[in-house]
Order: C-alpha cells, then structure tokens, then sequence
C-alpha cells in the first residue's frame, strides 16, 4: 500500500462511517506532471456530505502533495441525490417536447 493510500484509507465517509477503501469508493490516483488526480465514487453521498468528504479528502493528502496540486474528482451513476437535497423531482423518463417554431411573414 502507498503512502497515499495509506492516508486515504483514514478518511471516513460521513454517511457510513465506513472509510473510503472498506466502500471500495477509490477509483484511481493518478500523477499527471506534478499533479495528483483523485477519483472516487461518491453514489449515495449528498451534496453536504460531499463537500465534507473532500475537505477530509484534501486534508489527508495535503500531507504527501502540496494543497494547490491535489485535484479530486468524482462519479456517481445517479444525480438522485442532488436533486433531492435541493427539493426538486427529477423525472429522467419524461418524454421530451419537440420544439413548436412559430414563423411568419409580415
């Protein structure tokens, strides 16, 4: 295990409690130049609970990489979550409405 993954594996997913590697939420660490790209999954995770997820993420690995080159990036299959901590429905089966163009001479 590298050092990064050792310092990945204490951060805790805040709706579990569970950390990110016992999810099996680690997608990849990438070094791009001098930039390390983190992917995760965030499925099921809320918004507020994501953006506490990566402060957690970014204060684990800021001990191995400088702050200003850590990027983190998520996936989820699902935007579900999203909608709902915003209160909004969201219908993915609607039926789209074929656009009506109202043209005339005059």
């Amino acid at each position: 295990m590298s050092k990064l993954e050792e310092l990945i594996s204490n951060v805790l997913n805040p709706v579990t409690g569970k950390s990110l590697v016992e999810e099996d939420r680690v997608i990849e660490f990438e070094m791009k130049a001098d930039f390390l790209h983190f992917k995760y999954n965030r499925e099921g995770i809320g918004p507020n609970e994501k953006k506490k997820l990566e402060v957690d993420i970014l204060s684990a690995l800021k001990k191995e990489v400088e702050e200003d080159k850590i990027f983190i990036f998520s996936t989820s299959e699902s935007s579900s979550d999203v909608y709902k901590s915003f209160g909004v429905e969201n219908d993915e089966k609607k039926e789209a409405k074929p656009a009506e163009l109202k043209v005339g001479h005059g």
